[in-house]
């Protein structure tokens, strides 16, 4: 009950009860927040008193009559005032809350997450349903006992989309294989680090239950105190829930700005991850379901879903989905489709009225927008209406006080269809811009922008920045850059001209090319000239070289020279380079040189060298080829006549730049002799070029021999016939020399005609764990006209949430070669939408050649 009463108030935070508690007279009880978690999770032990202070709070917080709450908390506690013995001694209130658990036995299903089933007849059923395992059930339920075998704690968790099994999953399998484990249940992020932080080398085997694991992800300090308790003694495991989109986000590297997500991608990335299927497809799982169906009703209807949905059909999705769509008038669908939107641009709490009543009207047409000053209360009692069970919008109050909801829940079913029916265009403005107004805090809107570039929404990241008012010269050169390209080159002039005001030292740069990519180049001189003159050393590199390229080399050559006599200010503990210095050396060279003065430019350039200019080294080589031999060999060539294999490879590409190829040749292939698997598969590479097949297959095999990464020769079994995966399984983004021969000859393979055995290449790599291959085995169906096969091998990859974006380009890639390039959109945008920068280019890229310029452009300007 209590929880169910923390769930419909919103899921306030343990401080916020505490403090509400606290300042309420007229309650006798006094729990602090951790006596509340144990409350409201499985009633106690506590004293009355505690307890009926935490009904009435949370009865207030949902609109519930308070004291019949208070009433129903002493009845079903009965007259002992305690429903548990005393609590025995311990070090610590907080160890003892965070870190005692009750045997799932104990603890109720809905508490732990599992949605309720519904039923057409008899709406929310308090039982569950029979369960149905399928083949992740198996996997996981080994992991498990493997993780008990262990002596340190273990990460596993279930990655599925809403309402396809994840916590009903967890569930079972803590019941088949830890029934008698403590199962410890932490609700908010502090509560977690503090359970960790207390839990000590003698605590029993316990299970960690952490569904909707994001939560607990936010900061980096929970990921980080997870990874330390990870790495201790012990036999507990942590068992946790994402969505795949939460997944993508918090393992993603991000293109831009500070990685703030460091410590949970590492934590995922060390974590044992199992995929829940979206659907039942297999027929051992179609054929258990069918027998169970035969004793449950619910799961009778359920097993009718259209693409065996049949989870999202008991949770009431796939109601919630038909309504929307079908059922419900505008304005009610206007609601929830902002409240869709809201959620894809990652607001995922609850949403207030006022942003609702100003986002709707993006949904609505001109005349359906006229309303009468009651409209909202009218389509909100539609939307938060239940139908079995189940409702679109759920209303929910933080307030402290008893009053009418502030706020509305979205259903998660609702969300997840919301996130993929937006994939096929951006989110309104005026809805994004009603976020900005009523949802994000203004102290926090600098962040939510980077978030917001981050993953691509561009318009919302510069309404965000706007918004925020006087900013530090980041921000301001942020929303320039952003409203560059938007195409509004006044905004982003004015941004970027404050970004600078502000000591930006980067924002003087992007002027620059701002102007300049517009054809404004005396203005770009100008800015240039104001900082020069005020001695910005940067600013004088960038007018000299700017200047002379531009004709005017004696004004030119007047900064350049003034920025040299300033003299090298590069610190000398710990030794470095001024790059600006030796950059105005290397100016001046190009300009010397352009003025006909080549013995000048020369002695500008050795010297430019010799204080570490690479600029200036490459050039040198380029025009005086015997020298940069000369020095290579006085570098090298001792070394590499020792055996040295590092040596060889550097006499080789350098003396092939100096166009020696005779030289490099013989260095390649001696290298090759010497056993560097590297110069081995060069070598190869060389032979094919020269049309030498076999002899190159010959040092492939050998490269591939050779290889001794985890034990020598570990990849022979792939050069067998047919193939064979060695019996270890490579990290999906490892490459290798090995791997890369292997590839090599794979080419081989296709090139003389021998498909068969390409193709058996290609699967036992890929079953091995080499990335490519999928790639590599897709396009030779393909290209065999195999379309429908090569299609199903790849978005059965897609379907594994662990495999990330790769196997999106890969279908993108097949779509393209067998002449479907409209096709390779779908693909593209998924990857878009999981935050991949290099697939949202893509895409704008295939848009432009499909010939669909407009939604490039609007892509390229504002983003999904």
């Amino acid at each position: 009950m209590l929880y169910d009463l923390h769930e419909k108030a919103g899921r306030p935070a343990l401080q916020t009860l505490e403090d509400r508690i606290f300042a309420d007279d007229r309650l006798e009880g006094s729990p602090r927040k951790d006596l509340i978690h144990r409350i409201i999770s499985w009633g106690g032990p506590a004293s009355l008193d505690d307890v009926r202070a935490v009904a009435r709070t949370l009865a207030r917080g949902c609109g519930e009559d308070e004291y019949a709450v208070a009433a129903l908390v002493k009845q079903l506690m009965g007259p002992s005032e305690r429903p548990y013995p005393p609590e025995p001694a311990a070090p610590s209130a907080a160890a003892v809350s965070a870190v005692a658990g009750r045997p799932v036995a104990h603890w109720n299903p809905y508490v732990l997450g599992v949605h309720q089933a519904v039923s057409g007849d008899r709406g929310a059923s308090s039982e569950l349903p029979p369960f149905v395992p399928r083949r992740h059930d198996l996997q996981l339920r080994d992991a498990l006992a493997a993780a008990m075998e262990r002596d340190q704690h273990h990460l596993l968790v279930l990655v599925g989309g809403s309402s396809t099994g994840k916590s009903r999953s967890a569930l079972e399998a803590v019941r088949a294989c830890l029934p008698d484990h403590p199962l410890v249940v932490p609700l908010e992020a502090d509560e977690l680090r503090d359970a960790l932080r207390d839990w000590s080398a003698q605590q029993r085997s316990s299970v960690l239950w952490l569904n909707e694991m994001q939560r607990f992800l936010d900061s980096p300090e929970t990921a980080l105190e997870l990874r330390r308790w990870l790495t201790r003694h012990g036999r507990s495991v942590a068992l946790g829930t994402l969505w795949p989109d939460y997944f993508y986000d918090l393992t993603s590297v991000l293109a831009q700005g500070p990685d703030g997500q460091g410590e949970s991608r590492e934590l995922l990335n060390s974590a044992e991850v199992i995929v829940v299927p979206e659907a039942f497809e297999e027929p051992a799982d179609l054929a258990q379901l069918q027998e169970a169906a035969r004793h449950d009703d619910r799961l009778a209807v359920a097993a009718l879903a259209p693409r065996g949905q049949v989870i999202q059909a008991l949770s009431g999705g796939l109601t919630l989905v038909d309504r929307y769509e079908r059922v419900l008038d505008p304005r009610c669908r206007a609601l929830i489709s902002a409240g869709m939107d809201a959620h894809w641009l990652g607001f995922a709490g609850p949403l207030p009225q006022t942003y609702f009543e100003a986002a709707a009207g993006a949904y609505l047409t001109g005349p359906q927008r006229v309303a009468a000053p009651t409209w909202f209360d009218a389509a909100i009692g539609r939307a938060t209406a239940t139908v079995n069970g189940v409702a679109a919008l759920t209303p929910t109050r933080s307030a402290p006080t008893m009053g009418p909801a502030d706020g509305y829940l979205l259903a998660d079913y609702l969300a997840q269809h919301g996130r993929a029916a937006r994939a096929s265009g951006p989110v309104p403005a005026e809805v994004s811009q009603a976020l900005v107004d009523h949802v994000v805090p203004a102290r926090e809107r600098s962040a939510s922008a980077r978030r917001a570039e981050e993953r691509g929404f561009f318009r919302f990241a510069e309404q965000l920045l706007r918004a925020a008012g006087p900013a530090d010269g980041g921000d301001a050169r942020r929303r320039g850059l952003l409203l560059d390209r938007c195409g509004d080159v006044a905004g982003a002039e004015a941004a970027l001209r404050a970004s600078l005001g502000a000591g930006d030292l980067l924002a003087m740069t992007e002027l620059v090319k701002l102007l300049n990519k517009h054809g404004r180049h005396d203005d770009a001189v100008a800015v240039l000239r104001e900082h020069a003159e005020r001695g910005d050393r940067s600013a004088m590199l960038d007018l000299g070289a700017t200047l002379w390229r531009r004709g005017r080399a004696p004004e030119g050559e007047r900064w350049l020279g003034a920025l040299l006599d300033l003299g090298d200010q590069a610190p000398a503990h710990p030794p470095s380079i001024d790059l600006i210095w030796t950059g105005a050396m290397y100016e001046m060279a190009l300009l010397q040189e352009w003025m006909g003065r080549t013995e000048d430019a020369d002695a500008m350039l050795r010297q430019a060298a010799r204080e570490g200019s690479s600029d200036a080294v490459r050039l040198l080589e380029e025009r005086h080829p015997d020298e940069a031999v000369r020095r290579l060999k006085e570098s090298w060539l001792a070394d590499a006549e020792a055996g040295d294999w590092d040596a060889m490879r550097q006499l080789c590409y350098g003396l092939a730049e100096a166009g020696d190829e005779e030289g490099a040749d013989y260095w390649l292939r001696r290298g090759a002799v010497a056993g560097d698997l590297e110069a081995m598969v060069d070598l190869a590479r060389d032979l094919r070029g020269e049309n030498r097949v076999e002899e190159a297959k010959r040092w492939l095999r050998k490269a591939v021999e050779g290889w001794n990464h985890p034990y020598m020769g570990c990849m022979v079994s792939l050069l067998e016939t047919p193939p064979r995966a060695p019996d270890w399984r490579i990290d999906s983004h490892c490459s290798s020399t090995a791997t890369y021969a292997l590839e090599e000859l794979g080419e081989i393979m296709e090139t003389e005609g021998d498909d068969e055995g390409a193709e058996a290449l290609w699967k036992a790599m890929d079953e091995f764990g080499y990335s490519s291959a999928l790639r590599r085995w897709s396009l030779l169906l393909g290209r065999r006209g195999e379309h429908k096969e090569a299609e199903q091998l790849v978005r059965a990859r897609i379907d594994n949430e662990e495999n990330g974006v790769g196997p999106l380009h890969v279908l993108a890639d097949l779509f393209r070669q067998i002449g479907r390039p409209d096709a390779a959109e779908e693909p593209l945008r998924e990857a878009a939408r999981r935050g991949n920068s290099y697939s949202l280019n893509q895409l704008i890229e295939l848009l432009d050649t499909l010939g669909r310029g407009g939604e490039a452009d609007e892509l390229r300007r504002h983003g999904l």
